[in-house]
């Protein structure tokens, strides 16, 4: 597999791993908390409102934090973001392929820490604590002080920290929300300022589709475009059949579009919420000569005298 291949498919796979990683957390998680539960005192299938219950719901917090955050949440978290790393890595490939003198300079090494850190910091401590420890304390304590069913708490916290057929559990839910977009805007941030930087002015369309593709994305996948022309995609021009009248944005756009999705953001939102494409900058000479000639037609590029 090419370094071009392994960086597009990992904005699938790096994502991927840290969901299943959330899921064996959410189980812990529930195993912890049956365990803790059968020590609640229960009178008649209610959970009585006790010292010895209230005291319990304590530990909770304190053995989740300790036995998971520190543990099976950590250790996957760190993973991922060292992942940034990796697909940074192999975009300096990709760079040094196409061009003879590509060197990584501080500015490039700034974004991806910086895009790094902000990924990082929607999995933090607070976060797993307020998606995760909160709402199971606020459940456990709710039913304490109120004397309630135990098989309802039970199946209350069932259903907050694994989720049922409908809807997904608290943590997985928010997890699963930041990694995917989290990951591939810090790609197409770390590729796009080294475009910028380098006045790359031609791209390439790509990435997997798949059953759930979005028409624009499909319409799009393998071609070649002028910079100018996926800017006025995202001034809500020129988008073709896949274009829908955004009531919001007071404008046309397109299934699954980010709503905060510009002529400048499009770089790095491209089709929208978990979009697995990417814009990948080009050397001209890569560019088929007919699309060249449709974009000087359609007025996004000039030739240079």
């Amino acid at each position: 597999m090419s370094s071009l291949q392994e960086r597009l498919n990992r904005l699938q796979t790096v994502p991927d791993d840290l969901v299943e990683a959330m899921s064996k957390v959410e189980r812990e998680a529930m195993g912890r908390v049956l365990a803790l539960m059968d020590q609640l005192e229960v009178v008649d299938g209610n959970i009585t409102n006790s010292s010895k219950n209230l005291s319990l719901i304590k530990t909770i917090e304190d053995d989740l934090r300790t036995a998971l955050f520190n543990n099976s949440y950590y250790k996957a978290v760190n993973g991922f973001g060292k992942e940034f790393e990796v697909q940074a890595g192999l975009t300096n490939e990709y760079f040094s392929s196409i061009l003879d003198d590509f060197e990584v300079i501080g500015r490039y090494k700034t974004v991806l820490q910086t895009s790094q850190a902000n990924a990082l910091s929607l999995l933090s401590q607070d976060v797993f604590t307020q998606t995760l420890i909160k709402p199971i304390q606020d459940s456990l304590l709710a039913s304490v002080t109120n004397n309630g069913s135990f098989q309802e708490t039970l199946a209350n916290l069932r259903k907050t920290i694994l989720g049922n057929d409908e809807i997904e559990g608290r943590l997985l839910s928010h997890v699963k929300r930041i990694a995917y977009d989290s990951f591939a805007i810090a790609n197409r941030q770390y590729t796009q300022t080294i475009a910028t930087n380098l006045k790359f002015e031609w791209y390439l369309y790509t990435g997997g589709v798949v059953s759930d593709s979005r028409c624009f994305c499909i319409e799009r996948h393998g071609k070649y475009y002028h910079i100018n022309e996926i800017r006025a995609w995202g001034r809500g021009e020129h988008i073709g059949v896949c274009g829908q009248y955004n009531k919001t944005l007071s404008r046309t756009g397109w299934q699954g579009m980010n709503l905060d999705t510009t002529e400048i953001t499009i770089m790095v939102l491209v089709g929208g919420y978990q979009c697995k494409h990417d814009i990948l900058p080009v050397a001209k000479r890569s560019v088929p000569k007919k699309v060249i000639e449709k974009a000087i037609d359609d007025g996004f590029y000039k030739e240079a005298a």
